[in-house]
């Protein structure tokens, strides 16, 4: 029975903090869809309900009552479970936010690292819904997703290094009550920017919605879905953003405390202040979707690697440096052995790996004008097919039919005939061009080094024909590329 109780519990527990989180993802779209509104001067959701507040439950029924279409060449199993990934990884990582000191799901020690392993799971129903629907947008849009996702969780990353080594704690309710005296986003400022900046990239909101960018990609990765799944993928993205916004409350806001320890400041509850809080996040995120315009995604990598990753380095380095000139690190850094404390906290190799990436950045391009500009081919290449003559005139072609035999493709067809003296010579020699798959062999085979495959790799054509190759063509070949093969044969002939 008291197995029973403890079950009980955990579950009422459990169903306490899923249901006002899912309460609050149905209000919070009412609330970025007026906020837009507001700014184009439109009136927004306004028809059903007070202020149109039931907007969103409406549009929650029907998608409820919505067919569920599954493409017929979709990976089917694969393409149901993405969406229910999504969701449920966005809404297990409420657990460890705490809206007072004692209402937490779960009080563990590393929620921080709890946090940063769930968000970090949740691109993979993305990459899973973009590559089991089978179609290039949803594909592009995983893609994108999976490479934006983690190109900003690095900075977020570092960035949260600077508030743990001003707590000492992995402890999210320690990171609060730290913040007594003074919320982080004081001294942290830079660090607030570019956490919220990396926030809305990595919840893929505007003006980093690439992965689901309309205006190329229809839909992004959740263009195959459909009612009550796709209604999955919109829960899922708005309860990490408001996992986002409870997060930047948490580290840069003080949590659930006041501004001041004050009357009448001090005397509303603490969740009043993490919930008002976490809106007023939002309405920053509501804000910038309607006023910043979408930024290309090369524009997007840049920043991210470019000026944010190198930033918080650096930042984490001036705060370890004042902390510890000032004798403001917490007892467990003081204790550390100092080279394994400047290691972990400076990220010696890893700043190593930076200036070595920096340093490739400044390097010369190797890309090239094409076709203005072409690179070097290397002697080895294997391009398009030539016969070759002796410097008499002779043909080389002995009529062996080795090539002919080594062939995986069977694209070469040989017919000889004798010559007076008894020797051998080729009255047809051909190749079907469309067969080859470029191996080499036939040249490899040659005793006499007749075939051979040159430096042209530019002999596209409009008609199947012309890819049919007989002797007269491959001889022509070989009369205007012969300088060029005979040196690179010369110079393959020590790897042999």
């Amino acid at each position: 029975m008291e197995y029973l109780n403890t079950i009980f519990h955990e579950v009422y527990k459990i169903l306490l903090l899923l249901v006002p989180v899912l309460v609050s993802v149905a209000m919070i779209v009412w609330l970025d869809r007026r906020v837009w509104a507001f700014v184009q001067k439109r009136q927004g959701p306004n028809v059903v309900g007070p202020f149109g507040l039931l907007q969103s439950l409406a549009d929650a029924l029907k998608y409820i009552f919505k067919e569920i279409i599954i493409p017929a060449s979709s990976n089917k199993v694969i393409f149901i479970i993405a969406p229910i990934i999504t969701m449920t990884l966005a809404l297990i990582a409420w657990a460890v936010i705490p809206f007072s000191e004692s209402q937490v799901l779960a009080n563990i020690n590393v929620g921080i690292l709890y946090i940063f392993a769930v968000s970090s799971l949740g691109v993979y129903g993305i990459i899973m819904g973009g590559w089991a629907s089978n179609s290039k947008y949803p594909f592009l849009g995983a893609i994108r997703s999976a490479a934006q996702m983690v190109s900003y969780e690095v900075s977020i990353g570092i960035i949260i290094i600077n508030v743990l080594l001003c707590v000492g704690s992995l402890n999210l309710n320690d990171i609060v009550t730290a913040q007594q005296n003074m919320w982080f986003i004081i001294p942290l400022f830079p660090m607030f920017v570019i956490f919220f900046i990396s926030a809305l990239a990595e919840t893929n909101r505007p003006p980093f919605d690439l992965p689901e960018a309309e205006a190329e990609l229809v839909a992004g990765y959740q263009t195959e879905y459909s009612g009550m799944m796709y209604a999955m993928f919109w829960l899922g993205e708005y309860a990490n953003i408001l996992l986002m916004c409870a997060m930047g409350s948490i580290l840069f806001l003080g949590g659930w405390l006041p501004p001041l320890d004050i009357y009448p400041l001090n005397i509303v509850p603490a969740p009043f202040w993490m919930i008002f809080k976490i809106l007023f996040l939002f309405f920053l995120f509501a804000i910038i979707k309607a006023i910043v315009p979408r930024y290309r995604y090369d524009q997007l990598m840049r920043l991210g690697w470019k000026v944010f990753l190198p930033f918080s380095l650096v930042y984490v380095i001036l705060t370890a440096s004042f902390l510890l000139y000032f004798d403001k690190l917490p007892k467990g850094f003081i204790l550390m052995n100092f080279n394994r404390f400047l290691k972990t906290i400076f990220l010696s190799e890893f700043l190593l790996a930076i200036i070595k990436a920096i340093r490739e950045i400044f390097r010369p391009k190797k890309t090239i004008n094409y076709p203005f500009e072409k690179g070097q081919i290397s002697p080895r290449y294997r391009g398009e097919h030539a016969l070759r003559r002796y410097p008499n005139g002779e043909e080389r072609c002995i009529a062996c039919k080795l090539c002919e035999a080594v062939c995986p493709a069977q694209a070469i067809t040989i017919e000889s005939e004798e010559r007076e003296d008894g020797s051998r010579k080729t009255t047809r020699y051909d190749i079907d061009m469309l067969k080859c798959i470029y191996c080499g062999l036939c040249q490899e085979s040659c005793p006499v080094d007749a075939i051979v495959q040159g430096p042209n790799f530019e002999f596209a054509t409009e008609t199947r024909e012309e890819l049919y190759y007989n002797k007269e063509k491959l001889l022509d070949n070989g009369d205007r590329w012969e300088s060029v093969l005979a040196k690179n044969l010369k110079t393959d002939k020590i790897y042999k």
